[in-house]
């Protein structure tokens, strides 16, 4: 007769422990959030303030000719999509933000907040409201999330 050993009552124990200390640990928690944030805050910039897109990848909208004389002043470039960006005043204040519950992404001047809530793309007979619907996360964005987690846990139990 042949007997085994294990530590595996052990090992699940310590690994419970783990856990359960990491999901109480204010401290991981505002690591791994402050991870989250400041990994995705260029990933959505670039997204939003450079290629156009809105969180499901599609041109956000094109500029009015009116406002292409704007840009023009501005000396922006002649591409007709929608970026956000006139004095790169709103992309440069886009960042990481600590609020009451963590981290978040977001704009630490007030009136660049303000300016984002008042975006707007023509529609069909009226202009339409974009935000915050352009800022939410992407497909692809959501995937990160759970790579950064998955790494931070990985790295944490070390």
């Amino acid at each position: 007769m042949i007997t085994i050993t294990s530590n595996l009552g052990a090992v699940a124990a310590r690994l419970k422990l783990k856990t359960e200390k990491l999901i109480d640990n204010a401290y991981v928690k505002d690591q791994l959030l402050r991870t989250i944030a400041t990994t995705l805050t260029p990933v959505i910039a670039q997204r939003i303030h450079i290629d156009g897109k809105n969180a499901e990848g599609n041109q956000i909208g094109e500029y009015s000719n009116p406002y292409m004389r704007v840009r023009a002043r501005n000396k922006r470039d002649a591409s007709k999509r929608v970026i956000f960006s006139l004095t790169r005043q709103m992309e440069n204040d886009f960042s990481p933000i600590a609020t009451d519950n963590g981290y978040g992404i977001g704009f630490k001047n007030p009136l660049n907040a303000q300016k984002a809530s008042w975006l707007t793309v023509e529609g069909v007979g009226k202009n339409k409201k974009i935000f915050p619907n352009v800022y939410k996360l992407s497909q692809p964005e959501n995937e990160l999330v759970v790579k950064i987690e998955d790494q931070f846990i990985k790295d944490t139990f070390k």
